[in-house]
This record gives structure tokens, sequence and C-alpha cells, in this order.
């Protein structure tokens, strides 16, 4: 039951989001039930885990972003020191849970079974919720005053993002066909269910959803040698494009390059930062305390770049983005299948935040031990 409810929580989004301080502290209802199962597990078996040498950039890469937390600590006022302290803990947080449940997992074999249910529950949940929403309420600008995009006729479901949106339903995808074989209901639902998450994707207009699923799913073919199944892929997704829907509005033209041009102005601006503070950047993280006053509305995304590994190299410098390769890298040899997650979170990263956000870092913590 504990899965169940963990997994209920995450599966409310933005909705299970709670904000103090005016909104400069934010945390979710299932990062505090997440936190007192780490802190029990931490109970349990102290700092065993950290043994592990397998893993062991996985607390490595939180030392590099508190390195450059601490030495550029002197620059910052006591208000921005506290905010980009308070994102340095999430994101080690999130790191070392990922340790310790993978030191659980192995030491409880049977773990995994205890998990499996609570991901297709938190399935269920987010196919219903999703599609609800494209139906209910495809209009997201009445909220823009509070700092999220105003996306229009497309699939945000409850996390108000797209491109957080189609990764979570990119994970979900690579979950139910990699286990496949595993699940005992009918082969017509698990048909059903691929079918279903991959219309949620596409209704997202996610363009970096696209290329990152469609070169993971070569991949995951390529290696299963199942290369039939490539062009049954390619056929596919050229035939749902043609079709797929195309209501008035910007955001649901896959034509459009405003986002381009708007990703390029984001590397241009970040790599002009970055060579001020190459090696241990401006400080894990400090982006928002500098990009918030270039804006005019509140954002939810002035806290990082359009892509995971820029934010890195802007707010820890060289050190830290070698300090992430290695830990992806523990993470890829970590069992057979984490790679495929791995790969589509690394492609997509690149075009969007999508790898240090809580939420997919949160489903990565139960992905890890999905053997």
């Amino acid at each position: 039951m504990f899965y169940f409810f963990l997994f209920f929580l995450f599966s409310l989004g933005q909705i299970g989001r709670i904000s103090i301080m005016e909104y400069q502290i934010n945390f979710y209802l299932y990062e505090i039930l997440l936190f007192v199962f780490i802190a029990f597990l931490f109970s349990k078996f102290r700092f065993k885990p950290f043994l592990n040498k397998k893993i062991k950039w996985l607390y490595y890469f939180p030392l590099s972003l508190i390195l450059s937390f601490l030495v550029t600590f002197y620059q910052y006022n006591q208000i921005e020191n506290l905010t980009a302290f308070l994102y340095l803990i999430r994101t080690s947080f999130y790191l070392i849970s990922i340790i310790y449940l993978y030191y659980y997992a192995n030491k409880q074999k049977d773990l995994e079974e205890y998990i499996k249910p609570g991901l297709i529950f938190f399935t269920l949940i987010t196919l219903l919720t999703s599609f609800i929403q494209y139906f209910l309420y495809p209009n997201l600008r009445n909220l823009s005053y509070l700092g999220w995009d105003p996306h229009l006729f497309r699939i945000f479901g409850v996390f108000l993002d797209t491109s957080i949106a189609s990764a979570i339903y990119g994970l979900i995808l690579l979950f139910l066909i990699i286990n496949y074989k595993k699940f005992t209901f009918s082969v017509f639902s698990k048909i059903i269910l691929i079918i279903s998450f991959v219309t949620l994707g596409l209704l997202t207009y996610s363009r970096g959803f696209y290329l990152s699923i469609l070169t993971t799913l070569f991949f995951y073919f390529l290696i299963s040698k199942k290369l039939k199944f490539i062009v049954v892929v390619l056929a596919m997704f050229t035939f749902a494009l043609l079709i797929l829907p195309k209501p008035f509005g910007e955001g649901v033209n896959l034509l459009r390059t405003y986002s381009i041009e708007s990703r390029a102005k984001d590397y241009e601006e970040g790599l002009l930062i970055w060579k001020k503070n190459p090696v241990f950047g401006i400080g894990y993280n400090h982006l928002k305390s500098i990009r918030e006053s270039n804006l005019s509305l509140p954002s939810h995304s002035a806290s990082a770049y359009q892509s995971s590994f820029l934010t890195i190299l802007v707010t820890s410098g060289v050190i830290g983005l070698i300090a992430l390769a290695f830990a992806l890298k523990n993470l890829w040899d970590i069992n057979p299948n984490i790679k495929f997650y791995l790969m589509f979170l690394i492609v997509f990263s690149f075009m969007d935040n999508i790898l240090l956000h809580p939420f997919i870092l949160f489903l990565l913590l139960f992905l890890v031990n999905d053997s």
C-alpha cells in the first residue's frame, strides 16, 4: 500500500505542489512521503549504500554541486544563497535516494514486485487525467501570471508543462514496451496502453519528445535484434503526423521556428555566462537570481536553461558537467534496461531541462530498479 499511496501523490503533479514564502519555496506532497521513506532506509543501512563503488559518481556529482555553491557563496546575498541552497538540497536528495533505493533493492530481491504495481497504478491515473485535461482544459493561458507557459490545444496533463509531460509519457511508454512480456494482463490491454501513451506523447506537440523517443526506440529494437519494428515505428510515426489534429495556435505548428530561436538564444546566453566562470560555474543553483531580473513576468523556467547539460555547465562549471557525465555512466551500467530510459532522457535534455526536474528524477528513482 505504501507504494500505491506514494505514486498516487506523485500522480497529482502540480496539484500536489505546496508553495510558501510567496512562491520562493516549493515542494510536493509525494516528496514528504519519499523523505520519510529514505530517512527510514538511512536509519536501517546508515552509510553502507555509499560503499558501492559501482555508483560512486552518484554522490561525487552532488559533491561537485556543493563545491560550486561554496566557492561562489560570498558573491550573493542571503536570500539568493538560501534559494540556491534549496535547489541544491533537492537535487542532492533525489540522487542520494537513488543510491539508497538501489541498495535496498539488492537486499530485498522481491522489491520489484511491489514497485511495478505502483507504476502501473500511476500509469492508469496519468492516462485518465491527461485525456481529461486535453478535452476539458485545453488552454493554460489563464495561469500565465503564475509563470506557466500559455499552452493551447496541447496535452500537458497535471504537470502543466508539455515537455515534462511528454518526458513522463515517454518513460511510461518505454516501461510498457520493455516489460511487455512480463505483464500478466491481456495482449489487447497492453496494446491499448502502448497506443494511448504514443497518442499522449504526440498530442504534446513536443518535437523534443518526437526525436528522443524515435532515437531510443531505434536503439532498443536494434539491440533487441528486432529490425522490422524500426520500419513499423517509422511508418506509423509518419502516418500519425499526417493525421495529427492541427487546431489554431503556433504551439501546435510542428514547423514553428520561435522555439528553435529561443533555444539558440538560451545556449548563447548560457555560454557567455559560463565563460566568466568556466571551472566552478556561477554556483548551483543561482540561475534564478541572475535571470529573474530580466523577466517581466514570473517564470517556472527561470532556474534553468532549456537544456539540463547547459544548466549544469553554467551553474557548476566543467567540473560539474564531467561529474554528471560519469554519474550517468554509472547509472547506464546498473542494469540492462536503464540505458533505454537514460538514452531517452539524455537526448531530450539537450533540448529541454528534463533530466534535473524533480518529477523525472522521481520516476528514474524507481525505473533504475526495473530489471
